[in-house]
């Protein structure tokens, strides 16, 4: 009975031991197959991740499991069960709530914390110690702040794309590469025009229905070609000639062409003449358009200043509030004839027209509460679409319509970014933020070193100042920040050669409540650097000591006190002169040895301490 006992309990075992063996190898089967690691916009709460049930079991996730982006998270089932069955897809997502508001998914997921690197990094699934599955993902592949993922294409291999789809495709194999819809090539032109006449040629009215980007190849009837969307030619002989457009989207073309007549005579001919036009100009400033000296009789003019405003007169003053690019179509007319002329200028930043203002790195609390300020020092309104801002590490905001209600910023009006929309994260030390107008221009930029909690980094006239007035959206205020008092205090009873001397700069006062650096100096040599000084004179005679103390805003206070040093006496050579102290004829002396010349609050505080170094005493009292 005993032997039948102990072969059950042994087949027991190596069964239970089994079991753990076809888990284990079970798991492996789990992999990793589409990773959401830099969503559009702010990434906070936004990530999430694919795992796949690559095996022949089911998979049973259990308390122990852990997920790895560099430290250990537990997974907190949310929807679903514990167990994976056999291709079964499973989400890991940073924030249930924000991950089904944009996702239709009825599968399991987990929550579970999740700050997966923009550079790239290995991720794991770990039982306890044990690795269940990990990938190093890489953000050269793509999916890199453009709201799509990145899929494993082969589940059986390690090949990976970037999604074809927008927000990718949780709980569903990789994507394919959508089926292309030629595009379709439409000219807009005038059929009649006249000899020596520049004339448009427009393009704009084409499209392709998969959004992909256009070229475009001209045909003026072989005389002249270009690649512009709108462009321009002049026929020099009357004649019918064929004007054909060929657009291409990388994978399909398509072909519209126009047949127009080139008249010989012209009818109360046109000529455009705009004058004193510069190619580039800056925000803000007055453009004077200028057609006045144009050719023709009763003309009429209209101007399309390509960024909605127009002008009916043939002279125009004008100004744009945002860098970029724009196309101008002055068009001018009579009873007989329709001429047009299109122009290209540039509108770039005028420096330092928009500043960062304030910015808080450390706020009390959690950081989630960090913030910059930008502020419009021109006279001139500034559209900010398109802008960008970014920190040292590269992490970038393009300011969008999707985020601020309004992006035209008056004469000294403000705009606050919280991080919770630019998902940039400012460090509490050594940090560098970047401005950038919609041309990529950098416009402005600032440096800090260390943070205080709760103090806001603010510009001022005279430069910029941390202050623990938080004037959020408003004019800065500045805090009025004092100088430390250095104080010297002597810890050592007596002052002879040859021996230990402790000076202490404990009570020095800081109205800022910082920590202080130290520097103590004598004969104008540093000595030390902690809030003690130890030294010993080989010498006797009038000794000086000073003790610079500095804070964490660079602002320092100084202190010097003046010791005499005797030299230190044997038992016979003091009995000798306390023998002869009736005799003798002996120079009394007193020394400064503290000064407060600038105390904190009323100057009334102000002290000058004595010191008798010698070994007997003095009276003070005038005519003693």
């Amino acid at each position: 009975m005993k032997h039948t006992n102990l072969y059950f309990f042994l087949i027991c075992i190596i069964f239970l031991s089994a079991l753990i063996c076809i888990n284990t190898v079970q798991a492996e089967k789990l992999i990793f197959t589409e990773i959401m690691y830099n969503p559009e916009g702010s990434d906070i709460d936004n990530e999430w991740l694919e795992i796949f049930n690559n095996s022949t079991s089911s998979i049973t996730i259990n308390e122990n499991w852990r997920f790895n982006d560099g430290s250990n998270h537990h997974l907190n089932l949310k929807q679903g069960d514990n167990n994976i069955e056999v291709n079964e897809f499973v989400l890991l997502v940073a924030d249930i709530e924000n991950f089904t508001n944009n996702y239709n998914f009825s599968g399991t997921i987990y929550e579970t914390a999740m700050n997966l690197s923009n550079s790239g990094e290995e991720i794991s699934l770990l039982d306890n110690s044990n690795l269940i599955t990990s990938f190093d993902y890489d953000p050269q592949i793509g999916a890199d702040g453009n709201n799509k993922t990145l899929e494993r294409i082969d589940f059986n291999l390690n090949d990976w794309q970037e999604s074809f789809v927008v927000k990718g495709t949780p709980g569903d194999y990789s994507s394919i590469f959508p089926a292309n819809t030629p595009p379709t090539a439409i000219i807009t032109a005038a059929e009649n025009i006249f000899i020596n006449e520049e004339t448009i040629f427009d393009a704009s009215a084409s499209f392709d229905p998969d959004g992909n980007s256009l070229s475009y190849l001209w045909n003026f009837a072989n005389q002249a070609s270009s690649s512009l969307k709108i462009a321009q030619h002049t026929f020099t002989e009357s004649g019918n000639f064929e004007i054909s457009l060929t657009i291409d989207d990388g994978l399909a073309s398509s072909t519209d062409s126009l047949l127009i007549n080139v008249l010989e005579n012209e009818i109360n001919p046109i000529e455009i003449i705009i004058t004193n036009l510069a190619d580039e100009f800056l925000v803000g400033e007055i453009i004077h358009f200028n057609a006045c000296q144009s050719n023709g009789e009763n003309l009429e003019f209209h101007w399309d200043l390509g960024d909605g405003g127009q002008g009916n007169s043939c002279v125009l003053d004008y100004r744009y509030n945002s860098t970029g690019i724009y196309n101008i179509i002055l068009e001018v007319s009579n009873e007989n004839n329709n001429l047009s002329k299109n122009l290209e200028l540039m509108i770039k930043n005028n420096s330092n027209n928009i500043i960062i203002n304030e910015l808080l790195p450390n706020p009390e609390g959690s950081d989630d509460y960090e913030w910059l300020e930008l502020k419009n020092i021109d006279q001139h309104d500034i559209n900010l679409k398109n802008w960008k801002i970014s920190d040292a590490s590269g992490k970038e905001y393009i300011f969008s319509d999707n985020n601020f209600s309004d992006l035209i910023l008056s004469t000294s009006e403000f705009l606050v970014l919280e991080r919770e929309i630019s998902g940039i994260s400012l460090n509490n030390s050594n940090e560098s933020i970047y401005l950038f107008d919609n041309l990529g221009e950098e416009v402005f930029n600032i440096s800090y070193g260390n943070s205080q909690e709760n103090y806001s980094y603010a510009y001022f006239d005279d430069g910029w100042q941390w202050t623990s007035i938080l004037t959020k959206g408003s004019k800065n205020q500045r805090i009025d920040l004092k100088n430390p008092q250095a104080i010297i205090k002597i810890l050592s009873t007596e002052l002879f050669t040859d021996q230990e001397i402790i000076f202490s700069a404990i009570d020095s006062e800081n109205p800022q409540e910082q920590n202080l650096e130290y520097k103590w100096y004598f004969d104008n040599s540093i000595k030390s650097s902690t809030e003690e000084l130890k030294i010993t004179f080989s010498n006797d005679g009038l000794k000086k000591i000073k003790l610079i103390v500095k804070n964490e805003n660079n602002l320092e206070g100084e202190a010097i006190i003046y010791l005499n040093i005797l030299e230190k006496l044997t038992a016979n050579q003091k009995s000798e002169e306390e023998n002869n102290l009736d005799c003798q004829d002996y120079q009394k002396e007193i020394i400064i040895s503290e000064i407060l010349p600038n105390p904190v609050g009323s100057d009334d505080a102000e002290f000058i301490e004595l010191y008798n170094p010698n070994n007997f005493e003095i009276n003070l009292k005038i005519g003693n």
